[in-house]
């Protein structure tokens, strides 16, 4: 766990302040720094605040131990479709569908599974303005939950 000490980090902006305030061959007025070194002061209260809620929160989750029961029927999983875009065709789940017929084959996924997520695969090569019709089309068949796949970096 990272632990920032607020005097030290105080004592550093302060002095980087200063520094950086007396190197100006344009240095304001003393109660201009003054303002400043209080707003400076009063955000790195709030930062220490919101530290020491994240080191309470980090606390709690390490040790609460719950004892969860064991489900009868397996946790159901949502459905995951992939909507494959190149640049001559369209997929289902890897199977080709025709551009005017994508809604229809979409509503019909839609109509048994209404909370699944759409996954658009679309090649380098495609179009933007494709993929947008493509996610447009899938918003209209009654999906909400829509994500672009993107290669990964393994």
């Amino acid at each position: 766990m990272i632990r920032l000490d607020p005097v030290v980090t105080r004592a550093r902006i302060g002095v980087i302040s200063l520094v950086l305030l007396g190197c100006s061959s344009d240095a304001p007025e003393p109660s201009k720094l003054e303002d400043q070194l209080g707003r400076i002061e009063a955000r790195l209260d709030r930062i220490d605040e919101r530290l020491r809620s994240l080191e309470r929160t980090a606390v709690v989750a390490k040790t609460l131990k719950v004892n969860l029961p064991e489900a009868a029927a397996a946790t159901p999983t949502l459905a995951r479709i992939a909507v494959t875009v190149t640049s001559s065709q369209l997929f289902i789940n890897g199977e080709a569908v025709a551009s005017v017929a994508l809604r229809a084959q979409l509503e019909e996924i839609a109509a048994t599974s209404p909370d699944a997520s759409v996954v658009i695969q679309a090649d380098a090569s495609v179009g933007h303005g494709r993929v947008v019709e493509t996610m447009d089309t899938i918003k209209e068949a009654g999906f909400t939950h829509i994500a672009i796949a993107k290669r990964s970096d393994d």
